[in-house]
C-alpha cells in the first residue's frame, strides 16, 4: 500500500514539475505576444527610461514582452507586475515590435537577427529622436532596412529625418513621462534663500554648462544670495574636470558642481530646493527636465534651439534666442552630424537677472506651467500611444498622423501591412 502511494505522489510530482517546465517553455518559445518592446532601462537616464514607462503605460491594454539590448539592468523600484514583464524571458518577437535606443554601426546585427525573420508577420516601430539638424547615414540605414515607421518626440525631427534620407512614414508623438511624483508634491510658491539656479543634466558639450557658469558669474559674481548648482547625473570626465578647474579660477563660492546619479526620491528633492531651472542645450531631441522643474511650477530659462522650441513656445518661461550655428559634436560617436545652436552669452546673463528680480511674475504661471507640462504625462498621452501600437481605424490618406482612436498613414505599403496584421 504504501509503495502504491508512493509511487502515485512520485507521479504526481513529476506531472506537476513537467507541466511547469512546459509552461515555461511555452512561455519562452512558443507564446507570441501582442507587442515586443525592445530597448534598454536605466531609469536615470532619458532614453533608459521610455522602455519601462512605456510597458508600464500600455501593460493593462495588450499583451507585452520586453527584450533588452543591453547587459544587466535593475528593476527595484518597479511594481511587481511591471517586474514580472521586464524579467520573463521570450524567444518570440510579437506582431508589434517598438524599438526605444539608440541606433550604432553594428545595430544592424540585432536587427537582422530578431526582426527579419518573418518580417512580413511584424509592424516595426521605432522611436527616434537626435539633438541636431542631421542624423546619422547609419541611423537613415537602419530605419528604411529594418522598419516600418519611425516615431519622433516632436514635430521639429520631421523635416531632419527626411532630409538625411528617412523614407518610411514619420509619426509625431511626444515622449510619455511618469510625472506622478512631480505633479502630487507642493506647487512653487516662494524663493529660496539664497536663490537657487540649478541645471541637472549629463555633462555633454552640447548641454553648455560651461556658458551658463560664464553668463552666472557676470551677473552674479561671488553673491551669496545667489547660488548656481550644476549636476551632472552622468559625466564626461573631461568635462568635469574642465567645468571644476573653470569654477575654481573664478574662485567664487556660490558655484556648485557636482556628478552624483540621484535615486528617484533624491532626484525630486533636488528639484524641490530650485527656484529656476535653465537649460541652455544646443541640441534637444525631447527635453525632460524643463519639463519636470514646470510640473512642480519652477520657472524656466531655456534656449530656442531644436526640440525645445516647443517648451519656449509655451511662453511661461524666459526664452532666448539660438541663433548661432555650431557643429554637433557627439561623445558617444565621437563624430559630427549636422548643427545645433547656441545663445548669446551677454542675453543669457540678462535673462538671469531678469528672473531674479522679478521672479513674482514668472512665479504666477506656476499653475499654467503644471497644467502644461502635465499634458506629457503617460496618462494623458497613453491613448495615443495605444492608437499606435492597437489601432482601431488605420486611414490611408495624405499625412502621417496618429488620432484618438489609431493612425492615418500616406503609406500604402505600409497601410496594407498594418491592415493585415493589425487586427
Amino acid at each position: 500500500m504504501k509503495t502504491k502511494i508512493f509511487i502515485y505522489l512520485f507521479s504526481l510530482l513529476s506531472i506537476c514539475y513537467a507541466s511547469k517546465h512546459l509552461f515555461k517553455y511555452y512561455q519562452k518559445n512558443i507564446y507570441r505576444p501582442y507587442l515586443t518592446v525592445i530597448g534598454f532601462i536605466e531609469m536615470t537616464d532619458g532614453l533608459g527610461r521610455q522602455s519601462a514607462e512605456a510597458i508600464d503605460a500600455l501593460r493593462n491594454d495588450v499583451s507585452i514582452r520586453f527584450k533588452s539590448t543591453r547587459e544587466g539592468f535593475k528593476t527595484n523600484e518597479f511594481d511587481k507586475p511591471l517586474k514580472k514583464i521586464l524579467r520573463k524571458k521570450s524567444n518570440k518577437i510579437g506582431k508589434v515590435v517598438l524599438y526605444e535606443d539608440i541606433f550604432h554601426k553594428s545595430s544592424y546585427m540585432f536587427f537582422e537577427k530578431y526582426l527579419k525573420k518573418n518580417e512580413d508577420s511584424i509592424v516595426r516601430f521605432a522611436y527616434s529622436m537626435f539633438e541636431s539638424s542631421e542624423i546619422p547615414p547609419y541611423f537613415v540605414h537602419n530605419l528604411n532596412r529594418y522598419f516600418d515607421a519611425v516615431v519622433v518626440p516632436d514635430e521639429y525631427f520631421v523635416s531632419v529625418y527626411k532630409n538625411s534620407g528617412v523614407s518610411i512614414p514619420i509619426f509625431v508623438l511626444p515622449l510619455g513621462l511618469n510625472l506622478s511624483n512631480f505633479l502630487n508634491a507642493p506647487l512653487k510658491r516662494a524663493s529660496n534663500t539664497p536663490f537657487v539656479f540649478a541645471n541637472f543634466s549629463s555633462l555633454f558639450l552640447r548641454k553648455n554648462q560651461k556658458k551658463l557658469i560664464n553668463a552666472f558669474y557676470k551677473a552674479f559674481g561671488d553673491d551669496p544670495t545667489v547660488k548656481l548648482w550644476i549636476n551632472g547625473k552622468h559625466d564626461c570626465a573631461a568635462i568635469y574636470e574642465d567645468l571644476s578647474d573653470h569654477i575654481k579660477t573664478l574662485g567664487v563660492s556660490n558655484i556648485l558642481l557636482t556628478n552624483i546619479c540621484y535615486d528617484k526620491k533624491s532626484y525630486l528633492e533636488n528639484f524641490l530646493k530650485v527656484d529656476c531651472y535653465v537649460s541652455l542645450s544646443l541640441g534637444e531631441g525631447f527635453s525632460i527636465q524643463p519639463r519636470e522643474a514646470m510640473a512642480l511650477g519652477i520657472p524656466t530659462i531655456t534656449s530656442n534651439s531644436t526640440a525645445q522650441e516647443t517648451i519656449c513656445k509655451s511662453n511661461l518661461g524666459i526664452s532666448l534666442e539660438a541663433s548661432i550655428p555650431t557643429p554637433a559634436y557627439y561623445e558617444h560617436f565621437k563624430e559630427l552630424f549636422g548643427f545645433q545652436f547656441d545663445v548669446d552669452e551677454e542675453e543669457v546673463c540678462s535673462a538671469l537677472i531678469e528672473m531674479k528680480n522679478n521672479y513674482s511674475l514668472y512665479l504666477q504661471k506656476s499653475d499654467a506651467m503644471r497644467a502644461w507640462a502635465s499634458s506629457y504625462d503617460y496618462k494623458n498621452v497613453k491613448k495615443h500611444y495605444k492608437s499606435l501600437i492597437a489601432p482601431q481605424k488605420i486611414i490611408l490618406g495624405e499625412t502621417n498622423q496618429i488620432t484618438e482612436d489609431g493612425f492615418i498613414t500616406n503609406s500604402k505599403e505600409f497601410f496594407d501591412k498594418c491592415k493585415k496584421n493589425l487586427k
